[in-house]
């Protein structure tokens, strides 16, 4: 018996160092330009729910400034016209050049009626340089993409990736310039097909211990975004370290909940 249990322990403390999948890729099937082509980068751990803000986010970089006038409104198209109360957002009144979010997830959504890549290079161009922090609120789903940057055929929004914690959030959700430039270059780098390019994805952005949000992007041409809100992208990526570390855990405490079965088990079949 002393044998057996000498054994399980060893089996649980091999499991403990044991890393998750190693992460894939699919490759994107660029010919197909009137197809949907979703690529996916890594295999990821599922993304950690949004924290719940109390009050509007302090700033980062700086004061934000009202809510005021044609400049601080999305542009909506004739679908979200309608709606009384959708989503809008807001910008600083300073510039703020640093990037608040962490590494993005990544999927390929381009196709024959993508946005010009060469626009949406100039996009990340303009939000570079611009570098404000951009505030979105007033989301009463997940499938409403609040476009916050366009140039040409090209435009850039954001939504929540969870419904069920809408409601929760009272800081709203945010972006800076860099954030944005950086998304799309990548984006363009990876998904650019014949002069065309769309992409979602998703990424933690954290202006304080207290204000920290799950945030899904999109790059879409106009015409796309109703449908945009509806494309799914991988969960928010997390480092290599937090992964093992946090599989190793769960997978050490499945074993450790067998244990006394196991023991039982090996009980039943000496006696």
């Amino acid at each position: 018996m002393a044998k057996v249990r000498a054994f399980l322990v060893s089996v649980i403390i091999a499991l403990a160092h044991v890393s998750p999948v190693a992460p894939f890729y699919v490759t994107p099937f660029l010919s197909n330009t009137k197809g949907t082509n979703t690529t996916v980068h890594t295999s990821q751990s599922p993304a950690p729910f949004p924290t719940t803000a109390l009050g509007r986010p302090p700033a980062l970089c700086n004061a934000p400034a009202r809510l005021s006038g044609s400049l601080a409104l999305a542009p909506l198209g004739p679908a979200h016209e309608l709606e009384y109360n959708g989503p809008s957002f807001y910008r600083g009144s300073q510039r703020c050049h640093r990037q608040i979010c962490e590494m993005s997830s990544f999927a390929g959504f381009t196709r024959a009626t993508s946005a010009l890549t060469a626009d949406c290079l100039a996009l990340a161009d303009d939000a570079a340089e611009a570098g404000y922090l951009w505030y979105a609120k007033g989301f009463a789903d997940n499938t409403t993409v609040l476009e916050v940057r366009s140039r040409g055929t090209c435009s850039f929004g954001i939504r929540p990736p969870y419904v069920d914690v809408i409601y929760g959030i009272v800081s709203g959700w945010y972006v800076v310039g860099e954030d944005i430039a950086k998304v799309v270059r990548t984006a363009v780098r990876d998904y650019d097909a014949g002069g065309l390019v769309g992409a979602t994805g998703m990424m933690h952005c954290t202006i304080s211990s207290a204000s920290n949000v799950d945030v899904q992007w999109a790059i879409f041409w106009p015409g796309e975004q109703v449908e945009a809100g509806w494309w799914t992208a991988p969960p928010v990526p997390l480092s290599a370290g937090t992964k093992a570390s946090a599989g190793a855990a769960v997978l050490s405490a499945v074993v450790v909940a067998w244990l006394p079965v196991l023991c039982n088990i090996s009980q039943q079949m000496h006696s």
